[in-house]
């Protein structure tokens, strides 16, 4: 990366995130008007999306000169010549946003000729940010990783009300439900050893979750998809079908309760 060390290049890019949260903050304070991208109002966008949208675009590709930016207002795939790509999520979790739940986040994944080299989620409402490259994540600058939790009965796990109320999670009864907002956030809160799990059967996009996915890994933790199958992240508009998340010590266990599981509807029609 040039004269800089992945080390700076990681806490420039934190610095950025926090930005683009306080611009996001910004917007909740000062008000705001909500439009949907999709018909059936499931997609919400607002200011707050574009202002944090806009700050990432310019000082991320500025960090790294040439680099591509890839996020949920990209139009195209990235290309394929491009030795680093930022995949980023400038407001994940809208619809918490909207609604004054503080379970949203900025989520950024720097790929370098598509290996996974830093990630960032930046949680705005309470100024929290778990971070980290394959030697490690953070939380809030300490040292983090996966929960060492072995049994299914009472672990920790995150689900998105969505999911709670179609009875995605009703196969779960002997695990301590927390509904958590933003699939990012869920993800980083896992790699953070603040759950033990999270799972969705329904399709995300890989802005959604590609920082979550390295963080994940990096802490210990382990990503798959619903065979046990491994999932790669590349910037493409094509969807993750499903994924299990998990501190590792849960996974068997997981990918047996979830077998005869049918996966979940795509609200999103884009």
């Amino acid at each position: 990366m040039g004269d800089i060390s992945s080390d700076d290049l990681l806490g420039q890019v934190i610095q950025i995130c926090e930005q683009a949260g306080r611009a996001i903050e910004q917007v909740r304070h000062d008000g705001f008007s909500t439009k949907f991208k999709d018909k059936a109002g499931h997609d919400p966008v607002t200011a707050a999306d574009h202002a944090a949208d806009h700050i990432l675009s310019d000082k991320l590709t500025d960090l790294l000169p040439g680099s591509r930016y890839f996020s949920e207002e990209s139009t195209e795939d990235g290309r394929a010549g491009n030795q680093y790509c930022w995949i980023v999520d400038p407001l994940d979790g809208t619809r918490e946003f909207v609604r004054g739940i503080p379970e949203y986040a900025v989520a950024v994944l720097l790929q370098d000729n598509g290996q996974n080299r830093l990630a960032v989620i930046h949680n705005p409402a309470t100024n929290t940010t778990i971070a980290g490259t394959s030697k490690g994540i953070t939380l809030s600058g300490q040292f983090a990783q996966v929960t060492g939790t072995s049994e299914l009965n009472g672990a920790r796990a995150l689900a998105s009300r969505t999911e709670m109320k179609a009875g995605e999670w009703d196969n779960f009864p002997d695990l301590d439900l927390v509904v958590t907002g933003s699939v990012a956030w869920k993800c980083a809160l896992v790699a953070a050893g603040r759950a033990d799990l999270t799972f969705t059967l329904r399709p995300r996009h890989v802005w959604d979750v590609g920082a979550g996915f390295a963080l994940i890994r990096w802490a210990g933790g382990h990503i798959s998809g619903k065979q046990g199958e491994d999932i790669a992240i590349t910037p493409t508009h094509t969807k993750v079908r499903c994924f299990l998340a998990s501190n590792n010590h849960l996974h068997t266990a997981l990918l047996e309760r979830l077998r005869d599981v049918p996966l979940g509807p795509d609200r999103r029609s884009y």
